[in-house]
């Protein structure tokens, strides 16, 4: 959890640069709850949320964490294929990004314990 949080910390700050304050309130805003069930540990609420953003904002800087965080998600509730496909969508989405990285990772950990 602590890795995703400075990830998270280091998106926002990309966010901040890449996108004007209107849009950027816009994409935080649609994100929030879906964090917030998240940290709850609503993992299957947060999946629901994270992927209606994706839905309404397919263009969003936050796709790629967010999927990352739909994988989390998925492997907190036991649904490791699920969670395997979201951290493989998310390297498709960006392969040399510090999301991909952190998929990389946590693949190579599934792999070791299956």
């Amino acid at each position: 959890m602590q890795q995703s949080r400075l990830l998270w910390a280091t998106c926002f700050s990309a966010l901040a640069l890449t996108v004007g304050c209107a849009q950027r309130e816009v994409y935080i805003e649609g994100y929030s709850e879906a964090r917030s069930s998240h940290e709850r540990q609503e993992y299957a609420k947060a999946i629901e949320q994270y992927q209606a953003y994706v839905a309404e904002h397919p263009e969003s800087p936050l796709v790629v964490p967010v999927t990352y965080q739909i994988a989390e998600c998925n492997e907190a509730l036991g649904k490791t294929d699920q969670a395997v496909a979201h951290y493989r969508k998310v390297i498709e989405l960006q392969p040399d990004g510090t999301w991909a990285r952190a998929s990389k990772d946590k693949l190579a950990r599934l792999a070791r314990t299956r």
